[in-house]
């Protein structure tokens, strides 16, 4: 094998949790449609190398594993609207919408193409090198053509094309609005004449916003995609002398916004599809700075923004089908996918399935931040970011399956990513195939709670696997019936249904194990008619990928986005403990504070010396108390019985460049000795329930040191034993 090559296949599965007794259906590509082998696995451990425990996973029998035959299949980025109509179009009308570009390159793009049922389009479109334009076409035989000045960017603008079918005339007009402080545009006009004059030429017309179709195939061509908002598109017919215009088709954006419809009002409710989820909620042409809220003032958030670079789904053919039987054991699965003679990489799929559906198997709930890793899908941030290296404190490591994005950016990006034009990236799937979802590669997120699911294994723990997509869909539901739950390593995204249900499930008694930092974060929706996708909006925050206050509402619920504890839902009083910083260049140690030796918490270090420095070893750099970490804080909701049983210490300066995070989240430096440590937090619940804490990332990364036998492990062990206890605890 090759490591210097990407992998040649490719994946990705329908879901990312399916129950024991379903089916599963995976969707690859193979480049050069060469052949390719399929293996399906169960995931155990991570692949870390020489630094801990071996990548262990076990082979698992079926009728899916072997040799197949290949095919390439292809993602054409871009998001764009279809109207199929057909509209009853007369002889002469006049096209008018508002349009406000983002990125205008050389090449053009396209704002609007309508197709005739004779044959007839007309194609409307911008750029640097030809300006505004409008094509009369046939079997992409420009018929006649006008050319005005480009549109100006970031301005909003209104466009007429108006067709007068008897005179052959073709009439453009740009008039675009003035900003405060700026200069103001005259309005431009332009026309040209054509020479089929023939009666019903425009009617039975169809069409696509923000991009064209392939000259052979219904498909959008994905360079042609249009870079900016689009708004009011209105078809109105050519009145007499003294008369109104009547309308035919006028598209509202502002109603259905949490749908893929776009809504004709008009009278023949001509509605259309959004494809490649372009951005809603947007601050429209009419939007004064009255409301920040697209659902109180949905009018003034009546823009879609399109951008070249969105995706949803790869929209691939099934390749293969995974039926499970009613006793598949509930885990971590992946299908391995490699070339036939294993020259370059391989590629895996990851999937985790569930008890058949009403059965439980354990007491014992392990909980997949899902959310999370769709969030991060294909984080082309940290591939390309200058300031990687710096705020790592070390130089980035990548191999080629990270590099896939940078070969093929037609994957798509991130929640942590912004788009060709600028504007941030608010939706993330991972229906297409992503790159850092994976049991190798960077120990982070999903390596990092394989290491948990390994630690199951070595204790012979048995747990039934639950994700955050089954706990969105569900609710309280999907783990009422559990004694424990226990978190990944990095629960960062929750939905409000998502934390409405662990806050339920803590209040009736559950027993949660929180073995993670920089979790319970930030809020993130989730879409009934995307259930793949997750929608982030940040409000302010200060980095390269916020939304301003003004578009800080989800376009999928209508709720507000942004930090839970923004939000009035902390999630310190969720779990003792809240977000403060990170630093990727080393880890450290807890030591245990005075209040650990205490009867209500001494439990949890049993088998632990006083002075015993606890976890100054693992695989994320050194230690158990890193990477992004959490503490303790009253003042940020805290509960108020919440004890800190151990702390880090003597974090590198790494941790210090954060800088929002520390202005955000420092205390007084007088009045907080170590401000900047990750704190072990345990606390009593009503109902008999209990939260315990460890308030880093890197906890997980610990537990397999010394073959398991570590007193990460221990402590770990601990807590499980005396959660799955029914006896209260001393402070109930």
């Amino acid at each position: 094998m090759n490591p210097f090559l990407s992998p040649s296949v490719i994946g990705y599965a329908k879901s990312r949790s399916i129950c024991a007794g379903e089916t599963l259906d995976f969707f690859i590509s193979s480049k050069n449609s060469l052949q390719y082998k399929v293996k399906l696995i169960r995931l155990i451990s991570p692949d870390i190398g020489p630094i801990g425990p071996a990548f262990k996973f076990r082979e698992i029998e079926n009728k899916i594993n072997g040799t197949h035959t290949g095919k390439h299949q292809k993602i054409l980025p871009g998001s764009f609207a279809t109207i199929p109509g057909p509209l009853p179009l007369p002889d002469d009308f006049t096209i008018t919408l508002l349009v406000f570009p983002t990125l205008i390159n050389q090449t053009p793009q396209t704002i609007l193409e309508m197709t005739a049922e004779s044959g007839l389009k007309i194609e409307v479109c911008n750029s640097l090198e030809i300006g505004f334009a409008t094509y009369i076409m046939r079997s992409d035989k420009v018929l006649a053509s006008v050319e005005l000045e480009v549109l100006p960017s970031r301005t909003w603008s209104e466009l007429k094309i108006s067709i007068n079918n008897a005179e052959g005339l073709v009439t453009i007009e740009s008039n675009s609005q003035s900003k405060p402080s700026h200069l103001s545009r005259e309005p431009r006009q332009g026309h040209c004449t054509w020479s089929a004059r023939a009666k019903n030429n425009w009617n039975n017309s169809r069409i696509k916003l923000a991009a064209r179709s392939f000259s052979d195939s219904e498909h959008h061509d994905p360079l042609s995609v249009f870079n900016g908002k689009l708004e009011k598109i209105r078809i109105t017919d050519r009145p007499l002398p003294g008369a109104s215009p009547t309308t035919i088709a006028e598209w509202d954006f502002s109603i259905a916004m949490s749908t893929d419809q776009i809504i004709d009002v008009g009278p023949y409710h001509a509605d259309g599809i959004l494809h490649n989820l372009p951005s809603r909620g947007i601050r429209g042409s009419t939007w004064n700075g009255s409301s920040l809220s697209s659902i109180l003032e949905p009018d003034k958030y009546a823009a879609i923004h399109f951008h070249d670079d969105d995706i949803a789904d790869a929209n691939w053919d099934i390749s293969h089908s995974l039926d499970t039987p009613n006793d598949f054991e509930t885990g971590c699965y992946a299908l391995r996918l490699s070339t036939v003679d294993e020259s370059t990489p391989e590629f895996y799929v990851p999937f985790f399935v569930r008890p058949l559906a009403g059965l439980q198997n354990s007491r014992v709930a392990y909980l997949i931040p899902t959310t999370t890793y769709s969030a991060y899908a294909n984080m082309n941030l940290r591939v390309t970011a200058q300031f990687n290296e710096l705020t790592h404190g070390r130089l980035t490591v990548l191999d080629s399956t990270d590099l896939l994005l940078l070969e093929a950016p037609e994957l798509g990006k991130s929640t942590y990513d912004v788009h060709n034009d600028g504007s941030p990236v608010l939706y993330s799937g991972m229906n297409r195939p992503v790159t850092n979802f994976r049991p190798n590669g960077r120990m982070y997120k999903f390596c990092l709670d394989l290491m948990i699911i390994g630690w199951f294994d070595a204790m012979e723990i048995g747990v039934d696997i639950i994700t955050d997509d089954d706990l969105h869909r569900e609710g309280i539901k999907s783990i009422e019936n559990y004694s424990v739950l226990i978190t990944g390593s990095h629960p960062e995204y929750t939905t409000h249904a998502q934390f409405d249900a662990i806050q339920s499930f803590i209040d009736s008694g559950g027993r949660l194990m929180y073995l993670g930092g920089n979790g319970f974060y930030t809020a993130a929706e989730i879409s009934p008619l995307h259930p793949d996708i997750v929608e982030v909006r940040r409000p302010g925050q200060d980095n390269l990928w916020r939304v301003d206050h003004t578009e800080g509402t989800f376009s999928t619920s209508g709720l507000p986005g942004g930090l839970w504890r923004n939000l009035g839902r902390p999630e310190n009083g969720l779990v003792g403990v809240g977000f403060l910083t990170q630093g990727f260049d080393e880890c450290t140690f807890y030591s245990r504070k005075p209040a650990s030796v205490t009867p209500r918490v001494s439990w949890i270090f049993d088998g632990i010396g006083i002075d015993e420095k606890i976890g100054d070893f693992g695989i994320l750099q050194g230690g158990a108390a890193g990477y992004e970490i959490d503490r303790h804080d009253f003042s940020k909701g805290s509960p108020e019985h919440s004890v800190v049983v151990a702390s880090s210490a003597d974090h590198s300066p790494v941790y210090d460049l954060m800088v929002s995070s520390i202005l955000d989240t420092l205390p007084q430096s007088e009045l907080a000795e170590d401000s900047i440590r990750a704190d072990m937090v345990f606390f009593e619940t009503k109902n008999g329930g209990a939260v315990f804490s460890v308030g880093s990332i890197a906890w997980s990364g610990s537990l397999g040191h010394n073959n398991y036998d570590n007193n990460v492990s221990k402590i770990t062990l601990n807590v499980l034993r005396r959660f799955l206890d029914n006896k209260k605890f001393l402070n109930d």
